[in-house]
């Protein structure tokens, strides 16, 4: 009796607490394909809870969706969830807005995996027949004529920082990166049919590994399409650079191999790897791609990917900026004014350059860049700062060459 009387005093303590420092919970949002909906209580005393958050999950359910059978299965701890979401981490990377590790921790599956590949789209002869050589040993040699190529896009109308909403699967080789929780947090690359390229510090966080999700054929991470493929990989099949340094943010890359082979079809492609003479064009811009904040100061990232232009920047003219050094195996993007920059949540994503060959007009993406960190986002004066991939081109395939499918 005496317990459960300091209980329900300690609970109506921390009631009073959370009124005084939070402002009422918001309504309900809507139930999302992961079958929960939330609300939120933000911080109004910022220099007692600065910009922490708290968000409140429960199950629901739509009808006609996949949600009914879903909430048979075990449930998730969702109550209480603390998110935290200012703009800086620990390590001053851009994936902020992570969930508590206490709450990560006690996370259930329970969601089915879609299938690998979608028997609904057509395959050119071309994906035919990388589809059939994929089937064995998974090399990046294997896409090499068909890497890079984008769909027949037309410009968005919508307006990452200073971006515009990209149009659907206008970049197939997009994935994202989410926490077992289904929450998106970084991006990656495809770079060949099991081979994912990402920022080591999406999968790796003070020496320790994190379990992650991966979805191609995404959008929208609110809505379902009918052309997501889910993919959970298991600890040994996530592959950290060996001297990735959490604390100075260098050699920022890692791999990871996906169990089975993904197919080419119209929501899945491979971005092409440059080699180690490779420039882009010099009067095109690169992109960066991503589901991170839009502004700075939003609490929360974008539910639709978003793409914005961003120029190369010198290292020499880069490190003007930065008190910190700029190493030879990092590249610098983005616009000196400011308002164009990848955020928190765009971390592992891409940095593409455009090469167009004149004698067949054909252009084709190159990875250039992983996105890594930087000081704010979009802020005047300052650059975002990526890995640069043809630092990395032999451990890359020493990598993907030892862990070939059997």
């Amino acid at each position: 009796m005496k317990n459960s009387g300091l209980r329900r005093r300690h609970d109506f303590i921390e009631r009073v607490l959370y009124d005084a420092f939070y402002t009422d919970w918001s309504p309900w949002g809507v139930c999302t394909r992961s079958c929960r909906q939330s609300r939120r209580r933000k911080c109004i005393v910022r220099n007692v809870c600065s910009n922490v958050f708290v968000q409140e999950m429960r199950r629901c359910s739509v009808s006609g969706s996949k949600c009914p059978r879903r909430s048979l299965l075990p449930a998730y701890d969702l109550l209480n969830t603390w998110l935290h979401a200012d703009d800086s981490s620990s390590f001053g990377g851009k994936d902020t807005g992570l969930v508590h590790p206490s709450a990560m921790s006690s996370m259930k599956r329970g969601v089915p995996t879609l299938p690998l590949s979608s028997s609904s789209s057509s395959s050119s002869p071309a994906a035919e027949k990388l589809n059939s050589e994929a089937s064995g040993a998974s090399e990046i040699g294997s896409v090499q004529g068909v890497c890079g190529l984008r769909p027949a896009v037309t410009r968005g109308s919508y307006r990452v920082v200073g971006g515009q909403e990209a149009q659907r699967h206008s970049w197939p080789w997009q994935v994202a990166v989410l926490t077992r929780r289904e929450e998106q947090y970084c991006a990656g690359t495809l770079i060949a049919p099991q081979w994912v390229l990402t920022a080591a510090h999406c999968v790796q966080k003070k020496g320790r590994q994190r379990r992650i999700v991966l979805r191609v054929g995404e959008h929208n991470l609110e809505e379902y399409e009918n052309t997501e493929k889910e993919i959970w990989p298991n600890p040994a099949d996530v592959f950290p650079h060996p001297h990735f340094d959490y604390t100075n943010i260098t050699n920022d890359i890692a791999l990871v191999h996906l169990n089975r082979p993904l197919k080419l079809d119209s929501q899945v492609g491979f971005a092409c790897l440059p080699d180690e003479h490779f420039t882009p064009d010099p009067k095109s811009l690169c992109y960066i791609l991503g589901w991170g904040k839009t502004r700075s100061t939003h609490v929360f990232g974008a539910d639709s990917l978003h793409e914005a232009e961003v120029p190369l920047v010198s290292r020499k003219r880069c490190q003007r900026v930065f008190e910190y050094e700029i190493t030879e195996t990092q590249l610098c993007a983005g616009s000196q004014r400011g308002g164009t920059d990848s955020c928190a949540g765009d971390s592992g994503g891409p940095l593409l350059c455009p090469k167009t060959d004149s004698a067949t007009d054909t252009t084709r993406w190159f990875l250039m860049g992983i996105t890594s960190y930087g000081e704010g986002c979009g802020k005047k004066g300052k650059y975002g700062i990526y890995t640069r991939v043809q630092s990395y081109l032999d451990w890359i395939h020493e990598t993907v060459n030892s862990n070939r499918q059997s």
